[in-house]
């Protein structure tokens, strides 16, 4: 088994997944700022 390739796409794959989650995160509260109190803070901050 290759572990420099598997760490490799392990990270790739960690990385485009923060990337959707930022942008999922982002989008939620623009649609969202009077809903934006504790569960937005609780959300961002469980990763």
């Amino acid at each position: 088994m290759n572990w420099h390739y598997d760490s490799e796409k392990v990270r790739q794959t960690a990385e485009q997944a923060g990337i959707i989650l930022i942008l999922i995160f982002s989008i939620n509260r623009l649609n969202s700022e009077e809903r934006k109190d504790a569960y937005g803070a609780r959300f961002f901050l469980s990763f």
